[in-house]
């Protein structure tokens, strides 16, 4: 994995982690043209809560005419996270 490809923390924050989102594919999604397709694509956003801010933003491809579309895209993101007892990804906010 590059450099490149990782959103949001400068590498070598210390204590960050790398979170891996995988997205797959649209299911039956709405017709927004007049020909009765779609153009989508998936925005995925990483935002720090407690400041109300977006931290980084990854954009799949755009799969033209389709209500199924399949993407099986990968995006990574460094954000400082911990698993908590609950099994729950626990994000305290960003360090200045």
């Amino acid at each position: 994995m590059a450099a490149a490809d990782v959103h949001g923390l400068a590498d070598g924050e210390e204590g960050s982690r790398v979170l891996k989102v995988k997205v797959i594919s649209g299911i039956d999604l709405a017709k927004k043209d007049i020909f009765g397709a779609s153009d989508p694509y998936v925005k995925v956003a990483l935002y720090v809560a407690e400041e109300n801010r977006e931290l980084a933003l990854a954009q799949t491809k755009t799969i033209k005419k389709s209500l199924n579309p399949k993407w099986n895209e990968e995006f990574y993101f460094r954000m400082f996270c911990r698993w908590n007892s609950t099994r729950f990804l626990d994000c305290p906010r960003v360090p200045p």
